[in-house]
């Protein structure tokens, strides 16, 4: 049976959440109210990893991506989020709140002090920017500071997957989520006016 699973870093980019997790299919975007995005989970590659940290304050939210993925895949989805605790939350979105797991970082892998790497945040921004996700919050997930990852071939490697996707992939994936919704429902009224029968005119009829 397939679980949601509420993707607020990294994962939100679709071709890195299937690495793990290949099923992985987008649901909604959405929100959690009362946390925050902080980037302190501390790594074993020495860099701050996405984590969400709960404030109590409603004014707080996280935004992100619920994607459906095959129960048979979460064993090694959980594999794959080392240091995390696999948790229930409840995502806010458009039209519903969908129960769906997160991953929280374990209380003894936060450390304040650590900084993502470049690489990383561009996974998280352009997963956010894939999906749709509010621009001002767009915005303040590019506005987050970052170093340099001090391992080239490492940075290189990580850089691959964000530029792997071919264009037609990209339009692919932009048409199964938030920018092809409005295709979609484009596309159903031009069927819809095609399929509709036209009223013939009445020729005028001239006078004599």
């Amino acid at each position: 049976m397939p679980f949601r699973c509420f993707a607020y870093g990294s994962n939100m980019f679709t071709r890195k959440m299937r690495v793990p997790a290949p099923s992985a299919t987008f649901v909604a975007i959405g929100r959690i109210p009362g946390y925050v995005l902080r980037f302190n989970k501390k790594s074993d590659d020495g860099s701050g990893k996405g984590n969400i940290v709960r404030t109590g304050n409603a004014a707080d939210e996280v935004w992100g991506v619920i994607f459906e993925i095959s129960d048979v895949e979460r064993s090694t989805l959980d594999e794959s989020e080392g240091g995390y605790a696999p948790t229930g939350v409840e995502v806010l979105t458009e039209t519903r709140t969908i129960p769906s797991v997160t991953y929280i970082a374990k209380s003894g892998r936060i450390d304040d002090s650590r900084k993502a790497y470049a690489w990383y945040k561009e996974f998280v921004v352009r997963g956010a920017q894939e999906h749709g996700l509010p621009s001002d919050y767009v915005a303040r997930l590019a506005a987050v500071e970052v170093v340099s990852d001090p391992d080239p071939a490492r940075d290189a490697k990580r850089r691959e997957l964000l530029g792997s996707l071919t264009q037609a992939e990209d339009l692919n994936s932009v048409d199964s989520v938030g920018h092809g919704r409005d295709r979609s429902r484009a596309s159903s009224r031009d069927a819809t006016d095609k399929a509709r029968p036209s009223t013939p005119r009445r020729a005028r009829s001239r006078k004599p």
